[in-house]
C-alpha cells in the first residue's frame, strides 16, 4: 500500500523512494513466486493463506509489479476466480455497504 501511495504523490522525496520501495516489493514477490514453482496454490489445495495472500496481490493492481511476473499473475487471477475468495470479497464488500454514510448511498 505504501508503494501505491508514492505513486500518487508528487514530490522529489516520493520519486526518491519510489524505486528503493519497488524494488523490495520485488524481492518479496520474487520469493513468493519461488514459492509457488510448479504449484497452483501455497500449500497442496486452496487455503485461508492464498485468500489473505490474493488480498495482498491485490493491492499492487495499480502497479504493474504483479502482471510483470506471469505466475503470479496466473495465481492472482486463478485465486480472484475461486468461489471462496469471492464469497469472502461479497462479505467484506457487503460490510461496507451497509455502513456506507447516508449522503453516499444510492438513492
Amino acid at each position: 500500500m505504501f508503494l501505491n501511495q508514492l505513486q500518487q504523490i508528487n514530490s522529489a522525496e516520493a520519486v526518491t523512494l519510489q524505486k528503493p520501495v519497488a524494488d523490495a516489493v520485488r524481492r518479496r514477490l520474487d520469493s513468493l513466486a519461488d514459492r509457488l514453482n510448479g504449484r497452483d496454490y501455497l500449500e497442496d489445495e486452496f487455503t485461508a493463506g492464498d485468500l489473505l495472500m490474493t488480498t495482498v496481490l491485490r493491492i499492487l493492481r495499480t502497479t504493474d509489479l504483479v502482471h510483470a511476473m506471469p505466475p503470479l499473475e496466473a495465481y492472482l487471477i486463478r485465486c480472484e476466480a475461486r468461489p471462496a475468495f469471492q464469497s469472502a470479497l461479497a462479505a467484506q464488500m457487503e460490510a461496507f455497504r451497509n455502513n456506507e454514510p447516508a449522503h453516499q448511498r444510492p438513492a
